[in-house]
């Protein structure tokens, strides 16, 4: 009987293990992000969702155009200027929590502004406490 318990734990404990991709304490957060230009110089990347529920901590942004990247993190859960973290320092980023509940949620979005115009812009969304990819959007910015 105690045999029998045993092989059927180990059981689904593999079962799970396949269905989580082998990490079952927590796996990266997943979402979508809509860009949508401004102006030439600027657009802003709408939050969709982000699924397990993020705070912006949790989440790291890198902005990619011509030959530059810059990555961008946030210090605090409240609106504001994200802070530069490594790379090239290749634009201005402001957080907008339009729920004001320090979460990110659907309709909150960052503007990304002091990008030359004409370039080809890739932004990059990952999950800070895994450092797995949420998602990748592109948009060409006019001039």
């Amino acid at each position: 009987m105690v045999a029998m318990t045993v092989v059927l734990t180990a059981l689904l404990y593999v079962m799970v293990l396949g269905m989580t991709g082998g990490d079952i304490g927590g796996s990266t957060r997943w979402g979508s992000v809509k860009l949508q230009i401004v102006d030439d110089t600027t657009f802003d990347a709408i939050f969709n969702k982000i699924e397990p529920t993020a705070r912006p901590m949790d989440l790291e942004i890198i902005i990619e155009f011509n030959t530059s990247e810059g990555t961008y993190s946030f210090q605090t859960n409240g609106d504001g200027e994200l802070v530069f973290a490594g790379g090239t320092d290749i634009c201005d980023i402001v957080y907008t929590d339009n729920a004001d509940d320090s979460y990110v949620s659907t309709g909150d979005f960052l503007r990304v502004s002091n990008v030359p115009s004409g370039s080809v812009i890739k932004v990059y969304v990952l999950d800070a406490t895994t450092g797995g990819m949420i998602v990748t959007k592109s948009i060409d910015l006019p001039g």
